[in-house]
């Protein structure tokens, strides 16, 4: 379970009473009834409840049961309480010696990397919830592990949590983390820059903040079908902007910024798209 295959509702909730029979292979990884005829079933529906007490109660028994793992996925108590915004069960969990880099067997990702990219916010809507990020990292998270084990079908480059959160576009999921120590300028066949720049559609903040903070900006993101190098300025074609929009200003201000280090924007080709979408007035100035 990643946060980008993040596609699901609440179906968690969706069952008459907790203890009714459910079978795994229909259930998401958000769901507690992963648990059930686990040893681990009982303190499940405390943590989905956000029974504070019984969890304290259950793990001073068997401490073992903070790194209990569903059947399916191989997630922890402590996962599943980020992904479903249980702060009281999560905070609970963490006092207690949950261990915040505990990855999953499915995909290797940990609480902490649910946590840096788009969670479901207070107001179920999927965004930012820094709060939950914070609180891993108050416990120990590690914003540079990288994803282990086993992969799926279709996954590619393994995640980190700043990558996760560059992914995101959140600029205060990616400050927290590069605060707390995440490298900039990681590099397993992506790096931070490169996955902000690809998901800079509304704002391209992160990516101003990361060059702020040292991002290398001048090596080549990749090559084209031909071979080709592709660098920053050629990826910023994609962003269309509304002119004269904020997020408009703080691309030619990236502009202006490139151009000064030897990079210019305005010598890189409109893709051939473009000119059937958008007026010529618009992309003499985008």
């Amino acid at each position: 379970m990643t946060t980008g295959l993040i596609a699901i509702a609440f179906t968690f909730f969706s069952y008459a009473t907790k203890d009714t029979t459910v079978h795994r292979e229909n259930m998401n990884g958000y769901d507690y009834h992963l648990f059930q005829g686990t040893p681990a079933w009982t303190i499940a529906k405390a943590v989905e409840d956000q029974d504070t007490a019984k969890i304290i109660e259950i793990v001073a028994k068997n401490k073992q049961m903070l790194e209990a793992r569903d059947p399916k996925f191989g997630e922890t108590l402590l996962a599943i309480a980020v992904m479903t915004l249980k702060y009281n069960s999560a905070k609970t969990l963490l006092a207690l010696g949950a261990d915040p880099n505990s990855q999953d067997k499915y995909a290797g990702s940990s609480p902490l990397m649910e946590a840096a990219g788009i969670l479901l916010t207070d107001s179920l809507q999927y965004g930012s919830n820094p709060k939950y990020l914070k609180l891993l990292l108050k416990y120990g998270g590690d914003p540079n592990a990288e994803q282990k084990g086993p992969r799926p079908p279709g996954y590619g480059v393994r995640e980190t949590p700043l990558l996760e959160a560059c992914s995101s576009g959140y600029l205060d999921l990616v400050k927290l983390l590069v605060d707390a120590g995440a490298k900039i300028n990681y590099n397993n066949g992506q790096t931070p820059l490169f996955n902000a720049v690809i998901s800079a559609y509304t704002s391209p903040d992160v990516v101003l903040y990361l060059i702020e903070k040292g991002a290398d900006y001048k090596k080549p993101f990749m090559k084209n079908i031909k071979g080709q190098d592709i660098y920053i300025t050629d990826m910023m074609r994609d962003w269309h902007y509304d002119l004269n929009s904020p997020a408009y200003f703080k691309k030619m201000q990236l502009v202006d910024f490139l151009k000064k280090n030897g990079m210019d924007y305005r010598s890189t080709k409109i893709p051939e798209e473009d000119f059937d979408q958008y007026p010529k007035e618009y992309l003499e100035k985008y």
